[in-house]
């Protein structure tokens, strides 16, 4: 059985991704622009949803995952009809899909670390998430209940830093 403790630190985050659907704490939104011509059609794409999709195609050579990450960027592409994406839509489309990124080290599905560095290449540099929103109770196959991460509430928030040197002991 595993221990958990909480520990009183000093966090730094001056560009966290927020994972957040409420939007509570904040919203990380990745905006689709378009380039028109004289005519009227869409001659170029620009904006951070074309920064997260050139980012993705990046890091999925790292991952050897150029079929995967192509796969998820298509299943993306309705959300974008409203011309963005919300980072926690992202990351519901990457754990519910049918989506298995591997480490090309261990060979462990790495979705959320794919994700991760995605977001630390963009210039994100930590993650604030509604706890009880993404590990807190849930519906499983067939509508079985699945009791989720232990002590998670709602309102309950994780903070994740990508640095150690963002993270001081208050002590």
């Amino acid at each position: 059985d595993q221990q958990f403790n909480v520990l009183p630190v000093y966090l730094r985050m001056e560009n966290p991704v927020y994972l957040d659907p409420s939007g509570k704490k904040g919203r990380t939104v990745f905006e689709m622009e378009y380039v028109y011509d004289e005519a009227g059609d869409i001659v170029d794409e620009t904006g951070p949803a074309v920064r997260l999709f050139e980012t993705m195609d990046e890091v999925a050579h790292e991952f050897d995952a150029v079929d995967e990450v192509a796969r998820l960027k298509e299943s993306l592409f309705d959300d974008l009809a409203d011309g963005e994406i919300d980072a926690s839509t992202l990351m519901d489309r990457i754990r519910e899909g049918d989506y298995w990124i591997h480490d090309p080290d261990t060979g462990d599905i790495a979705n959320t670390e794919f994700m991760r560095t995605v977001f630390e290449r963009m210039g994100f540099d930590g993650v604030v998430a509604d706890a009880h929103y993404h590990f807190g109770p849930k519906k499983g196959f067939g509508g079985v209940r699945l009791p989720g991460m232990e002590g998670v509430k709602p309102g309950t928030y994780h903070y994740m830093a990508f640095k150690p040197t963002q993270i001081k002991s208050k002590f």
